[in-house]
């Protein structure tokens, strides 16, 4: 029998290997949670043994009482007994009365306990902030301001001691901390605040102050319940070393409270009071240098703690006006001139300074702050619509209207005039201008904006000029608005006719019969011409209205024995009515009559027109004839009390206008009344009084100003024009409304159709993968033609390899004319949120010398002024952008994803389809990813009447489509991306030439830059004996530099990699041939980087192709291949009014800025002279895809090569006596420079323009 084993086995051997591990962790964590206990129970023991000092020092006697919830101190206030309160901006100090001193006051500030520690140094469960631990037992305010009081005064030496023993006995973090530090400081600023230290106690107080201030800011920012102690501690001590002039501590002080807290207002308002006071400039500049340092590090949306200052300033109690000075000595200290700001965070503070001095009125502040604005980011400050918005509304109020006009035309030029926030500008400003505008020019200036921006009609600026037509009775301008009105979208209906109606009744004393005749008519002409359904929407509006006014001024003849009242005292009419308006929004006109004629019957007439003309000041703008009730009340005053030469100005104001009112009834019983009571006094002054002398007078004047009310008075002649033409209105716009009712049926079943042809094709892409067009790869030029084709009412396959976001190095930086493709192709919105940088020109950097070569203005025609010579001053020029080119290509494809005719897939495209009979190509064969854990893939087939391959420069198609497919490679771009580096000019991109080989360095985002420097293949100096590309980079690129830029590159080098590379290759197009495909993109043409002119190549190709294949000019459809052919014969040739000046012009400039030979360094200096000396604007609006005439290339290119002949010429003949004998070898230069400028242009506009 087998004896039974030993050893265990590996079963038993885990089992006992869980248990030891079980054990051992059980035993750790017991002794870590009784580690944990003891630690709580300490820090608990400790907060109790302080809890009864800690409200003490918390409780200040001066400003900082604020700390203190505002409940707790009204309740204090009953308890608390009277305090003599001295205070000043450095120190407030309660001194109580001495008889009122308790045994508290003798007691020292005790030493502060601060609960809230760092979260490392003990655990959550101990945290009490300091506002639950001050609020815990009621203590008296006048206790704690005499125990302040009498410690500051009394124990200076034991504040001093108390600071010192700190300092030496804390030279390690305890939990203590921050009580121990803040009871010395506050018992510091208590002994500094008392009136009767010396100066060497004073000083010796603040610089310990400044030390326990430098070692708190050393462990970083304070705890949250220690912050607003600590801030205010800190500010009013910092507010103390400003007033001892101790420019150390003060320095130290600054540094450690920035550090210190979160929200440095108190520290920036401590140092504003002493720069108003005289003080020195430099610790605001100081404050400013910490403060703008640490914003650099963050994204400029991040920086915001200045604007979140002056917000918190304006709300505070200083108002606008604190604010204002803040900002002032912000200013004055270089906050934009001397500290380095994003430019983004510099708008941001502007605008916010913008606003508030809106609200506020400060009408220079924001002149100033605009003309800052604009000078700072012109292409920002022009389309920021808020901040237009803004001001238009603010020039507005301030009847400055051409500015507020001007400003809305000047923005149509930059935005979409059917943006809703532009729309929303111009009715803001167009409520504005009918409310408070010149009535003569409101009718003209509403139909321009009206007509000119398309504008939906507001009904209140309808009836407003109804009514001022209707006061003048002008039935011709009155009937032209209205059928303005009609032409413009204002619907003909119930409300407005009824609205209309009532106007001819008030303006034209229409009677009830005629308006029924008139209401008749009208419903006859909509029985005949409109539909069943006729809106009669709002028919009970007007009675709505009036009610509304029937209780508005019940509700105010409360008003009316108050102002009898008043007026009957002897107070000024002006202030009964000024007090008036106070109570209520409006005194109704029926008021002022009503008082007016009480005063009359009571005799007071003196009274009655004070207070008729103190209403033409409120309600008339001063003029007395807005209001006829007020009119008659004045006529019949003046008479009475004799006051001709009043009552003459009125009558010659009254027969200046024709109104409406002029020719009723009461004007007419009031001036006849006058002329009685006028004949009667004349008849008892006798013949050759001079009484009687006036009195005529003023009874010729009386019986002018009748006759001017016959001329007011209406007549039939015009009551009946009005009539008709209302009738012959609204029968034109009932005949359009059943026009358009018509149309919309037809729209909407078109649409429903519509509709169901897009889902049809849906299904058509997604199940059957068929479509009209199939595209291959989701580049710039996929994506545009898709889009664009899209657009047309074509479905789209749209086929993507990876649809992850790109990483490349070229395709950054886009022209202005790539924008202006961009955005006619509906994609303009695409360099939006995605931190795109403007772009407006080029900063040629040749051996050291620098030269601007802006891009060029534009004309209204879209031409270039000085394309020939020169350089254009004024004009609005263009702008480019650049950006990384991979948030570009994903803001491309998201617009293609949101398309209904676009459907996306991601496959990888591996070959063409051919039909078995013939070349033609049917689509494209596809692997699709099903599962990408396993890698599983499948076959698919994606089919269309034409197929477009765009997959970029290194295309597995082209060698099937052109028979020239491989591209010339004679150098390599390596990219670094530097960060924050500072460019010699912003917003520009920068070309480095003469000292290596070419660089271009341009912004692709806020703080990143890219670098890409050209290396030729072979280049010696990058062999790998030479140490390779790095070392070339390193001992070569970067020494030709800006100085400013070679500390980024460096950092960027510094990886240790070989920077990422991009072969620059040139691939002229050649003719297409094979039906039912399209190369197109960098497949079909590439060209040197250098210029950036890639992208806008593509985009115009995209916009020509579009159009070419557009059903308009393709009736047939894309599947007749015939037709097909020759509009890509046309594409071909057409592309290369811009294809080949951009190709020609990167090749030639390349060629000449890598110079290799003395003809081609003589040309690169030519070259720099030529745009040094002003010959900027023909070239670069080349450059930027703005001028398609190569013939202006040609002239350049040769004018150039001219002026290098010069140059070269001088410095060959040199000075001498010799030099006449030197005149052959010119000679010779100038035949081998223009050989070989021949040499280099000549081929490439042979290769690119005529083949």
């Amino acid at each position: 029998m087998a004896s039974p084993r030993l050893i265990p086995s590996n079963a038993v051997i885990h089992a006992l290997r869980g248990i030891l591990l079980t054990t051992s962790c059980a035993f750790v964590l017991v002794a870590e949670e009784r580690r944990r206990r003891l630690y709580t129970a300490y820090a608990i023991v400790e907060n109790a043994r302080r809890l009864h000092h800690v409200r003490q020092c918390l409780a200040c006697p001066e400003s900082e009482s604020e700390a203190v919830p505002s409940t707790s101190r009204r309740r204090r206030r009953h308890k608390t007994h009277k305090t003599a309160v001295t205070s000043d901006p450095d120190t407030t100090e309660t001194t109580p009365a001495t008889e009122r001193k308790t045994s508290t006051s003798k007691r020292k500030p005790a030493p502060l306990s601060c609960s809230a520690k760092r979260p490392h140094h003990h655990s959550p469960s101990t945290i009490r902030p300091f506002s639950s631990l001050s609020s815990q037992q009621p203590v008296k305010e006048t206790s704690l301001a005499i125990t302040a009081a009498s410690a500051s005064s009394r124990d200076a030496l034991n504040a001093i001691e108390t600071a010192k023993a700190f300092l030496s006995g804390h030279g390690t973090i305890g939990m203590t901390y921050y009580d121990d530090a803040l009871t010395s400081l506050l018992q510091l600023r208590y002994h500094l605040a008392s009136p009767s230290q010396s100066p060497s106690t004073s000083a010796e107080s603040i610089q310990l102050a400044a030390t326990i201030l430098k070692s708190m800011s050393a462990l970083g920012p304070a705890p949250p319940d220690a912050s607003s102690v600590l801030m205010r501690t800190g500010a009013k001590l910092l507010r103390i070393a400003l007033r001892l002039r101790d420019e150390e501590a003060a320095t130290s002080m600054v540094d450690s409270l920035l550090l210190l807290c979160r929200n440095p207002l108190r520290v920036f308002n401590a140092i504003t009071d002493t720069m108003e006071k005289g003080g020195s400039t430099k610790y605001m500049e100081h404050a400013l240098e910490i403060l703008t340092s640490a914003a650099r590090k963050l994204a400029p949306r991040d920086c915001t703690v200045i604007q979140k200052m002056l917000v918190q300033q304006k709300r505070s109690p200083a108002g606008f006006q604190g604010t204002k000075r803040f900002y002032e000595a912000m200013l004055i200290a270089g906050l934009f001139d001397r500290h380095k700001l994003w430019t983004t965070t510099e708008y941001e503070i502007r605008i916010c300074m913008i606003v508030m001095a809106i609200q506020e009125g400060a009408q220079d502040l924001v002149r100033s702050e605009m003309l800052a604005l604009q000078a700072l980011s012109p292409d920002a400050h022009d389309a920021d619509m808020k901040l237009h918005m803004s001001v238009a509304v603010w020039e507005a109020m301030t009847y400055q209207w051409e500015s507020a006009f001007g400003r809305i035309r000047k923005l149509e030029r930059l935005v979409y005039s059917d943006c809703r926030e532009f729309q929303k500008l111009v009715r803001q400003v167009i409520d504005l201008f009918v409310r408070l505008g010149p009535e003569e020019h409101v009718d003209p200036v509403v139909r321009g904006f009206v007509a000119r921006y398309r504008m939906r009609l507001r009904y209140k600026w309808v009836d407003r000029i109804l009514d001022r037509h209707g006061q003048r009775r002008d039935e011709a301008m009155m009937l032209s608005w209205l059928q303005f009105c009609s032409e413009n979208g204002l619907l003909m209906s119930d409300f407005v006719c009824k609205k209309f109606l009532a106007k001819c009744r008030e303006y034209w004393c229409f009677s009830n019969k005629a308006l029924k005749r008139l209401q008749s008519r009208l419903d006859q002409v909509r029985r005949e011409h409109a539909e069943k359904n006729v809106e009669a929407t709002g028919a009970h509006s007007g009675v709505i209205t009036t009610v509304d006014k029937a209780r508005k001024l019940r509700g105010r003849g409360g008003l009316l024995p108050a102002l009898m009242a008043q007026i009957d005292a002897g107070v000024d009419p002006d202030i009964v009515i000024m007090h008036a308006l106070k109570r209520v929004n409006d005194v109704h006109d029926v008021l002022f009559n009503k008082a007016a004629r009480a005063l009359a019957a009571s005799g007071n007439l003196q009274a009655a027109a004070d207070l008729c003309e103190a209403a033409a000041k409120v309600k008339g703008k001063g003029h007395p004839l807005y209001n006829r009730y007020i009119f008659t009340n004045l006529v019949f005053s003046y008479t009475v009390l004799l006051r001709y030469q009043s009552l003459g100005r009125l009558l010659d104001d009254f027969q200046s206008e024709v109104l409406w009112w002029r020719g009723g009834d009461v004007v007419k019983a009031a001036l006849k009344y006058a002329m009685r009571v006028t004949a009667m006094r004349t008849a008892d002054a006798g013949e050759d009084s001079r009484q009687a002398a006036e009195h005529r007078q003023a009874l010729y004047r009386l019986a002018g100003a009748l006759g001017h009310v016959k001329l007011c008075r209406a007549n039939n002649e015009q009551r009946r024009r009005l009539s008709d033409g209302l009738v012959a209105i609204v029968k034109t716009a009932v005949v359009k409304e059943a026009a358009a009712g018509a149309k919309k049926r037809k729209t909407k079943d078109t649409l429903v159709q519509t509709m169901h042809a897009v889902t049809s094709d849906r299904l058509r892409r997604e199940r059957h993968h068929e479509a009209d067009v199939v595209v291959v790869g989701a580049g710039v030029f996929g994506c545009a033609i898709a889009f664009a084709l899209a657009n047309q009412g074509r479905s789209v396959l749209l086929l993507e390899r990876r649809m992850a976001e790109p990483d490349r190095i070229v395709g950054e930086l886009l022209q202005p004319g790539g924008m202006a493709a961009l955005r006619r192709l509906g994609l303009g919105h695409c360099v939006d949120e995605i931190d795109a940088i403007t772009c407006q020109g080029y900063h040629v950097l040749y051996r050291g010398q620098p030269v601007d070569i802006p891009y060029p203005p534009i004309e209204d025609d879209g031409d270039v002024a000085c394309k020939w010579s020169g350089a254009a001053q004024e004009g609005k020029r263009p702008q480019g952008r650049s950006f990384h080119h991979g948030r570009f290509i994903m803001r491309l494809r998201a617009s293609c994803l949101a398309h209904e005719n676009i459907t996306v897939v991601e496959t990888e495209v591996t070959s063409l389809v051919s039909g078995e009979h013939s070349p033609q190509v049917l689509g494209v064969e596809a692997r699709t990813t099903t599962d990408k854990s396993k890698g599983e893939r499948r076959n698919d087939y994606y089919f269309g009447s034409l197929t477009i391959v765009a997959d970029g420069y290194d295309s597995k198609f082209r060698r099937q489509v052109v028979a020239d497919s491989k591209p010339q490679v004679r150098s390599k771009f390596y990219a670094l991306e530097l960060i924050d580096c500072p460019l010699p000019r912003t917003q520009f991109g920068l070309v480095v030439i003469g000292e290596a080989y070419p660089m271009v360095i341009y912004q692709i985002g806020t703080r990143e830059t890219r670098a890409l420097i050209d290396v030729p293949v072979g280049l010696p100096a990058a062999s790998p004996a030479a140490g390779g590309v790095r070392a070339y980079i390193r001992d070569v690129a970067i020494p030709a530099m800006p100085p400013a830029m070679r500390p980024s590159a460096h950092e960027a080098l510094a990886d240790g990699k070989i920077p990422r590379s991009m072969p620059n290759s040139w691939l002229p197009a050649s003719p297409q041939t094979t039906d039912g495909l399209v190369l197109a993109g960098d497949a079909f043409n590439m060209r040197h980087p250098l210029t950036g002119g890639g992208m806008t190549v593509a985009l115009h190709d995209a916009i020509l192709l579009a159009d070419l294949l557009h059903p308009h000019n393709l009736p047939s459809g894309l599947h007749d291949a015939p037709s097909v052919r020759n509009a890509l014969d046309a594409f071909y040739w057409r592309r290369k009014n811009c294809s080949s000046i951009i190709n020609v012009l990167a090749q030639a400039l390349y060629t000449l800025f890598a110079a290799e030979d003395r003809q081609l360094r003589a040309l690169q200096l030519g070259c720099f002279e030529y745009f040094r000396h002003g010959m900027t604007d023909g070239p670069c609006a080349l450059l930027g895809g703005i001028l398609h005439q190569p013939s202006v290339l040609a002239y350049h290119f040769f004018s150039v090569a001219f002026l290098a002949i010069w140059l070269n010429a001088f410095v060959v003949v040199g000075s001498g006596p010799l030099a006449f004998l030197r005149l052959p070898l010119v000679l010779i230069d100038a035949v081998l420079i223009l050989a070989r400028a021949s040499q280099v242009f000549l081929p490439l506009i042979w290769r690119e323009g005529f083949r």
